[in-house]
Parts: structure tokens; C-alpha cells; sequence
């Protein structure tokens, strides 16, 4: 009997003449620092950064992850209510489904993307999750599951696939006069679609006399 560990993400299985040692789920427990490339920062202490290494990302941890330096890809993404991911100019590509919060909202904040990308199924997102930029660039598409809420602070990006967002919420945020959210299906290559309402929201200040005229379209 051997007992053989998988060097990518730590996990192990005993074996008894030839066997698989499988990718298992990585847990961030952020006790050494926000660095998502640090081992010690998962259990098991190994850096997820492959399409079947799936990520947990719990509330409460000492430290919460920052990727820099270089993108990821991740499998399954589960990502608990008050959780800030820091995307440091850096992507996240995501191959399998994402979960959110199950009450307030998880956060991915900093000027990378998440990019839905699987290339053998659609992806389900679900729970309460607030993006900078979300990209969907799957020819299969994406569902929002039933009660998700996807909230945008900077861009949706329609590459390719179909977003569909009729169970959920799809809210487009305007933090300030200088921010509106936008979505993109218009760019260079771009042939992504939308199906399902949004809500978009269009700051007002509140200071002085203002006017304010709305129309459609």
C-alpha cells in the first residue's frame, strides 16, 4: 500500500498498485498573508491554480486573497458573504460554476477580471456576489441561478456565450457621477448575448439644484 500525494494541491490517496491521486477542494485559510500564491495560506498547502482544482474562500479568515503577479484558474469557486477577492491586475479564470454569498454580498474588487471560461458545459452562478469586471467568454453560456444577485461596479463582458440572468438579479452600479456600469457586447470579437432584465442604477447628487431628465432609449 502507498499513499500518494498530488504536488499541486496537496491532496492524497492510498493506493494499492496503480491509482489517480485526485484534485480535491483547496479551503483558503489566509493565516500567513493575503498572497493567494503562498502555500500556507490553503489547506491543503498547496496553491490551486488549475481548471479542476476547486477553491473555498471562507468569511473570518485572518487575511483575505490578493492575486498579483500572475492570473489563476480555478474550477468551482465558492465565496462566502463578506469575503473581499482582490484581483491585483491580475485575472481570474474560472472553469467551473461560482457561488457567492448566501446573504450580503462576496466581493471582487482591483482592475483584474473574473472570466467565466469553461469549455465543456455551462456555468451556474448562484448566491450574492459584487464584481468589478465580469467576463463570460463560453460558447455554452452562463445561468444565474434562482435568488443570485451579480452586481457590476465597473463592466459586464459579453465575449462569447449567453448570459442568462431571468432567475436572478443583474444589477449595473453607480457609485459616483464618474462611474457608470456598462456592459460590453460590442467590442472587437465580441458576440455575447444577454437574456433577462436588468437593473441599472444612475447616480443623482444630491447637493444644490439639479436637474434630471430621463428618457428610453
Amino acid at each position: 500500500t502507498v499513499v500518494g500525494t498530488n504536488t499541486t494541491t496537496g491532496c492524497v490517496a492510498t493506493m494499492t498498485g496503480a491509482s489517480t491521486v485526485n484534485i480535491c477542494t483547496s479551503t483558503w485559510t489566509g493565516t500567513t498573508s493575503t498572497d493567494w500564491f503562498t502555500q500556507t495560506n490553503w489547506n491543503p498547502q498547496a496553491v490551486p491554480n488549475l481548471c479542476a482544482a476547486n477553491v473555498v474562500i471562507p468569511s473570518g479568515t485572518p487575511f483575505q486573497p490578493t492575486i498579483s503577479g500572475s492570473s489563476v484558474s480555478v474550477g468551482n469557486v465558492n465565496i462566502s458573504s463578506g469575503v473581499t477577492l482582490t484581483l491585483a491586475g491580475q485575472d481570474m479564470n474560472v472553469c467551473g460554476n461560482w457561488t457567492g454569498g448566501s446573504s450580503t454580498n462576496a466581493a471582487v474588487i482591483g482592475n483584474g477580471t473574473v472570466i467565466m471560461n469553461s469549455t465543456t458545459a455551462t456555468q451556474n452562478i448562484s448566491g450574492n456576489t459584487q464584481f468589478n469586471i465580469l467576463q463570460l467568454n463560453n460558447a455554452q453560456g452562463a445561468v444565474m441561478a434562482a435568488g443570485s444577485i451579480v452586481a457590476i461596479s465597473t463592466g459586464l463582458h459579453l465575449q462569447t456565450g449567453n448570459l442568462n440572468a431571468s432567475a436572478g438579479t443583474l444589477h449595473l452600479l453607480s457609485a459616483s457621477a464618474s462611474n457608470n456600469s456598462y456592459v460590453d457586447d460590442f467590442s472587437s470579437g465580441f458576440t455575447g448575448t444577454l437574456t433577462g432584465n436588468i437593473i441599472a442604477d444612475r447616480y443623482i447628487p444630491v447637493v444644490g439644484y439639479n436637474q434630471h431628465f430621463i428618457s428610453s432609449p
